[in-house]
């Protein structure tokens, strides 16, 4: 063998090995600068937006920004006794109010399909609401909601959905680029105080088997709730609360 060739071409190889880790460095290093720069011009872009228009911002905004999808998702038979709405949602018919003997949550642990799904978002005297999650964000149209009277339980209504299939997982938009494009829609009043903001998916109710759920950056102010899809920086309002 000729050990001064390969040398050579050994060097040769090493050198080409540097110069191309060099390079994806120094493109890495120059992507971040981008994103720095980026991510400092749409924080001042906010920051003015907040002052001209004299809105409270009164949450952190998340600075995640897990992928995302969209989701094909069915609405769920509870089983017998449960009775659908037109909105697609079911109810138990309660002959009478369930006594409840033990912890509420272990006993819709017992009663209630899926309830591992669900995290409770809301808790007063006489409703308790729970919120369905999937892979650690809210359906916000996913929903069991529990009418209580002292340890009785009087009602029962739940909306649970099945996800069928999703999309290719794609990167969202900012939560500060959503507010953004929220701020310049016109739709928040002047002196809006905004009190909470979270990456879920949402899709408008049809009669349909299948529903696709959209993922939106929902947002709090006032009362009100609106909505920016986080791919395509859509912005609806959504309900008064």
């Amino acid at each position: 063998m000729d050990w001064n060739k390969a040398k050579t071409v050994l060097i040769i190889a090493f050198t080409a090995l540097n110069i191309f880790l060099g390079t994806q460095l120094f493109q890495s290093w120059s992507e971040q600068a981008r994103m720095a720069d980026v991510t400092e011009t749409s924080q001042q872009e906010l920051e003015q937006l907040l002052h001209e228009k004299k809105i409270s911002l009164e949450t952190q905004l998340p600075h995640d920004r897990p992928t995302v999808s969209f989701l094909e998702a069915e609405i769920t038979s509870p089983g017998d006794g449960w009775v659908q709405n037109d909105d697609g949602s079911y109810s138990l018919i309660l002959s009478s109010p369930i006594p409840i003997k033990k912890d509420i949550d272990l006993f819709l642990q017992e009663k209630i399909p899926h309830f591992n799904e669900f995290v409770l978002i809301k808790d007063t005297s006489s409703k308790r609401i729970y919120a369905q999650y999937w892979k650690g964000h809210p359906l916000f149209d996913g929903k069991l909601e529990v009418e209580v009277k002292g340890d009785k339980i009087i009602s029962l209504q739940m909306t649970h959905f099945s996800i069928q299939s999703n999309e290719a997982a794609l990167r969202p938009v900012s939560a500060r680029t959503a507010l953004i494009s929220l701020i310049e829609s016109e739709l928040l009043d002047k002196e809006t105080k905004i009190t909470d903001c979270q990456l879920g998916y949402y899709g408008q109710s049809y009669e349909a088997e299948v529903r696709v759920l959209a993922p939106v950056w929902r947002f709090t102010a006032n009362g009100k709730t609106f909505d920016v899809n986080a791919l395509t920086g859509g912005v609806r309002f959504v309900t008064n609360q």
